[in-house]
């Protein structure tokens, strides 16, 4: 199956927005409408991390982010009237981002608290009007996460899937939201142009988008004003620690408990539990555990644990640990399900607070997994290569998947 290839077309987008120039997207052939002394209010999404910016286009440039609920972090810089662009520090955070069409930015933010680099895209926010936030995902033949922010009769969005992430913009109108996104394939150098037609219902946004070059391929796209939440995680002191063994495409439980003696089980291939016991070294995080003629060498750090099981492990003596800190304040639930498609496997999520973790089984390949959860939504990338994103409650979700080799599938998980 091909995919919509959402976001295919973000290099060639994001590079014009940072350039100024370049060929193929919608930023650089529209004259620039940014103005001087005006702020710009929007979103942008790492993939993992989300959250909010505000830019003012003064002398100098002055502005704020915020990571998803956490506190807001000041930014100052320049704003070049020549080439309608920013670049602002602050806080451990860059950012720079340059002129769109009809009164938007759109560009990068990096740093402190964000995984790689986030895109971001803001718009006209100097009339006063009030700026309503929305976080939600995308999913059916391609699959990611989407952020957007209406402001009047204007709205904004990033797409965060495959190959990374590009801004999209575009008007309100009662409650019908229209979003574009034109821009160059970087494979083919095809122009492409990305609509999603939304429909605003209360607190919800949804709605489809489809594209030029795939029109008979379609996602659907779902987001709520109220499941804008901070990333939460684990939290310490834990009382275990509760994940997985992988070796080559085979996947089994563990949990591993703190103490002495250390105690624990471990369940292989989806097996009868076996216990496992051992010694747990408080002053540096160091389980060394054995039972069924399995052992186990891990090491916590804070909140994640990593090591290496071995032992009669078929089809190999060595598997790969990983584990979330679980403690009476977020405990740790844990989910296995199947994938189907163009990639038949196996999923194991760990889930604690709205951080995920967990590992994609296809083909004798395993795929770390990470992300995120808001409201009824999931979202979970490995890598650069395969994105998840679907619906539910902990411990089961269902959706849609998509892998950069084109193709895609669904996926659903419950409890273990």
């Amino acid at each position: 199956m091909r995919t919509i290839r959402l976001a295919v077309i973000g290099v060639a987008l994001i590079s014009a927005a940072c350039s100024g120039g370049g060929s193929g997207g919608s930023d650089a052939t529209t004259a620039p409408s940014v103005k001087a002394n005006i702020t710009y209010q929007g979103v942008f999404a790492s993939g993992l991390e989300r959250g909010t910016i505000s830019l003012v286009s003064g002398s100098p440039a002055t502005g704020s982010l915020t990571v998803g609920t956490g506190a807001a972090v000041a930014l100052s810089g320049t704003f070049s009237s020549a080439t309608k662009s920013f670049a602002l520090s602050g806080g451990g955070y860059n950012v720079t981002a340059a002129a769109g069409t009809n009164g938007t930015v759109s560009g990068r933010v990096a740093g402190t608290g964000i995984t790689g680099n986030a895109t971001m895209a803001a718009a006209d926010a100097s009339s006063g009007t009030t700026a309503t936030r929305y976080c939600g995902i995308y999913s059916g033949d391609d699959s990611g996460m989407a952020d957007l922010i209406t402001l009047g009769t204007a709205a904004v969005a990033t797409v965060t899937g495959m190959g990374g992430g590009f801004a999209m913009t575009g008007s309100v109108s009662g409650a019908t939201v229209t979003l574009t996104a034109t821009g160059q394939e970087p494979s083919t150098g095809r122009t492409n142009t990305v609509t999603a037609n939304l429909t605003l219902s209360g607190t919800t946004l949804s709605g489809s988008g489809t594209s030029t070059l795939y029109p008979t391929q379609k996602v659907n796209l779902t987001a709520s004003s109220v499941a804008c939440a901070a990333q939460t995680g684990p939290t310490g002191p834990f009382d275990a620690y509760v994940g997985y063994l992988a070796n080559n495409g085979y996947t089994g439980l563990v949990t591993l408990t703190p103490g002495s003696p250390a105690t624990g089980s471990i369940a292989w291939n989806g097996g009868a539990s076996i216990a496992l016991s051992g010694t747990y070294a408080a002053s540096t995080g160091a389980f060394a555990v054995t039972g069924g003629g399995i052992s186990i060498s891990a090491t916590a750090n804070g909140a994640s644990l990593t090591g290496t099981a071995t032992g009669p492990l078929t089809p190999l003596t060595t598997a790969s640990v990983i584990a979330m800190g679980s403690s009476a304040a977020t405990r740790v639930t844990r989910s296995c399900g199947t994938t189907s498609g163009g990639m038949t496997g196996k999923v194991i999520l760990m889930q604690a607070g709205s951080t995920l973790s967990g590992i994609f089984v296809y083909s004798n390949t395993s795929n770390a997994l990470s992300g995120t959860s808001g409201g009824p939504w999931v979202y979970l990338a490995g890598g650069a290569n395969v994105f998840f994103a679907g619906t539910g409650g902990s411990p089961a979700y269902a959706g849609t998947w998509a892998h950069v080799n084109n193709t895609a599938g669904n996926w659903s998980v419950s409890g273990c």
